[in-house]
């Protein structure tokens, strides 16, 4: 079973503002900056877009920290509609 929770015609994704944290409020690092591009590729590279950009992943080394085994990702999701072009500046995948 599939939820679909917009119509994939109409909207789409796009990942902006990631940050890996510690949990301990001690250390956070910036991942994903606010256009959704990476701000060490060497750290976390891009999210790769569905065709349809209602999927967005990204493969990268594990992060640790050094007095926590907690790692925590928060990441902001904009939803965008298609129709009005606002997902135009997607990197969709090929």
């Amino acid at each position: 079973m599939e939820c679909v929770l917009f119509p994939p015609d109409t909207y789409g994704l796009k990942v902006t503002n990631c940050i890996v944290k510690d949990g301990l409020g001690w250390s956070e690092q910036p991942l994903i900056n606010n256009d959704g591009c990476p701000i060490d590729p060497d750290v976390m590279g891009p999210f790769e877009y569905s065709k349809n950009l209602t999927l967005a992943q990204v493969t990268y080394p594990a992060h640790k920290f050094p007095f926590t085994a907690s790692v925590y990702y928060k990441c902001n999701v904009k939803l965008c509609l298609k129709r009005a072009g606002a997902c135009d500046d997607v990197v969709r995948a090929h």
